[in-house]
């Protein structure tokens, strides 16, 4: 097999080689930005939406769509925005284990695949309850999680999370 063939065999396993290096690296670095702090047995959260999004509550298998990517609008056709916290947070550990049904690592190896397939991008990332309260409250359509201590400013409402 000539070199040539087998570095074209390689591009069609990994199409944009560019991209999922990219990719990784950003996973990588949010993964190491914040130490944690709490047990995630410890960690609890809450579900928080700017007030235009519709509804009171949020069944936990619509959330999981919504961080897979799948389910994009609200029922009012808002589109939804997801936030992550940081790989490396317990508030995240919890969701992910509790909405999600996953680990992290499953979390980003999904989001590893879909990125190098050329589908979907994962959420974005704010490191601490603060940043994403304000990405929040800029971004009608935005969801996402926080400890159960953060202070929900105006503009956000705390939904349920129903099965």
């Amino acid at each position: 097999m000539s070199q040539q063939q087998s570095h074209s065999d390689y591009s069609r396993l990994l199409p944009h080689p560019l991209l999922f290096a990219s990719a990784l690296f950003a996973l990588l670095a949010v993964a190491m930005l914040t130490p944690r702090s709490t047990p995630a047995a410890e960690a609890s959260f809450r579900i928080v939406a700017n007030t235009d999004a519709k509804g009171a509550a949020i069944s936990r298998k619509v959330l999981a769509g919504v961080y897979r990517g799948e389910a994009v609008r609200w029922t009012n056709g808002l589109s939804m925005r997801p936030v992550d916290q940081s790989a490396r947070s317990t508030i995240r550990e919890a969701f992910t284990r509790e909405v999600l049904g996953q680990s992290i690592q499953e979390q980003q190896s999904f989001w590893l695949k879909q990125i190098s397939a050329g589908r979907r991008n994962p959420p974005l990332v704010k490191v601490t309850d603060e940043e994403v309260l304000a990405f929040l409250v800029a971004n009608p359509g935005a969801v996402s999680y926080v400890s159960e201590t953060a202070s929900i400013p105006a503009g956000l409402k705390t939904l349920a999370l129903v099965d």
